[in-house]
């Protein structure tokens, strides 16, 4: 039953002292305690477990566990089922997907807000110092003229709906341009359109291109033998993504037609760009898009293991900046889903017998 206007207030402050405090207490100290082990345990002492699963899938899975402990049996002192809805699923919904949403926006935050600068003379010093989160670079070349890449496409979607087109570019990042260097040009005319980037044929034993038609077929993606005996290999790669959504609903030909205009797109951007101009860099960690850079930098050939490769991504924005607005999303995104909560409660009755029991018991 749906509560009446002129309810009284003792019912109203007794909702706030069993339902509503204690929500706002779990969590909280859910958000706070989570978030001071991933601190402690993953940051201070890297571990190597991958971001996804610390950052996402155990914050949106954990929090039932101090909803269905703590929440369940005072949710279920209101009149929460009837024919027509079940409230009490809704609160539980609301209470542990407001706790998830909240949790994953502190993991983010606190990734950033305690990640370290160093400052480094030249890229070369990179292996001798502590590893960091970020990096401000004196002396830095990235030779965007002999880059690896990886092409991808990926439906997603709860129908399948969305098709997205991806592509990873690895720029070898040194100190200065070496003298054994390649330096290749994106073949262009007057209209600015880029075609293909080839590797002249003299530097190799076959032209590559480094830019295929289609992005799901990875089985026949071309490898570049950037890395030729005698050249000098990068300390630390220099990545770029770009990425296109499109309706997974187009035909074959318009599918075809969008990557085409994506990919020229994308090269004609990344040529026309300084890749050397940023405030800072950011290391990758475990993850996804690292693996993705890796895969890149293997299609190079590159006779080295990428496994501990230093994946760098720039960024132009000051660093007292790199937190953004996700502290105080952190707290918006708690007290959105604490008023639904609030609101559910008030509009509903309690259930007399089962509150008289719980109130004896507690």
């Amino acid at each position: 039953m749906i509560e009446q206007p002129l309810a009284s207030r003792d019912k109203i402050v007794q909702k706030l002292k069993l339902l509503f405090v204690p929500f706002v207490i779990v969590a909280a100290v859910f958000i706070f305690t989570y978030t001071f082990l991933h601190w402690q345990f993953y940051l201070v002492h890297p571990s190597d477990i991958r971001e996804e699963i610390i950052d996402m899938w155990v914050p949106l899975i954990l929090p039932w566990v101090p909803v269905l402990i703590w929440l369940r049996r005072r949710i279920i002192l209101l009149e929460v089922q009837s024919k027509k809805d079940n409230l009490a699923f809704l609160l539980h919904m609301i209470a542990a997907f407001t706790i998830s949403i909240s949790t994953i926006i502190a993991q983010k935050y606190i990734e950033t807000a305690s990640g370290k600068l160093t400052n480094l003379e030249s890229i070369a010093d990179i292996n001798s110092v502590e590893a960091t989160r970020y990096y401000s670079i004196k002396n830095h070349y990235a030779d965007k003229y002999n880059i690896c890449f990886k092409n991808t496409a990926v439906v997603s979607g709860k129908h399948k709906t969305t098709l997205t087109y991806h592509i990873y570019i690895a720029c070898p990042l040194y100190d200065a341009q070496p003298a054994n260097s390649y330096s290749v040009s994106p073949q262009s005319d007057d209209s600015t359109e880029v075609t293909e980037i080839i590797i002249p044929a003299d530097s190799v034993k076959k032209n590559y291109t480094l830019v295929i038609g289609n992005p799901a077929d990875t089985t026949e993606e071309i490898h570049a033998d950037i890395f030729k005996p005698g050249t000098t290999l990068p300390k630390a790669w220099l990545c770029f993504e770009y990425k296109k959504a499109i309706d997974n609903k187009l035909s074959k030909t318009e599918k075809h037609n969008q990557w085409m205009t994506f990919y020229t797109d994308t090269y004609k951007d990344f040529y026309e760009r300084n890749a050397d101009s940023f405030v800072y860099t950011e290391r990758l960690g475990n993850n996804d898009k690292r693996d993705r850079y890796k895969e890149a930098i293997s299609n190079c050939n590159v006779p080295v293991k990428t496994e501990n490769a230093i994946i760098l991504t720039s960024n132009n924005e000051p660093f007292d900046e790199r937190n953004g607005s996700k502290l105080g999303w952190i707290f918006g995104s708690l007290a959105i889903g604490a008023a639904l909560f609030l609101l559910l409660i008030l509009i509903r009755r309690f259930d007399e017998e089962k509150l008289k029991r719980f109130l004896k018991e507690w």
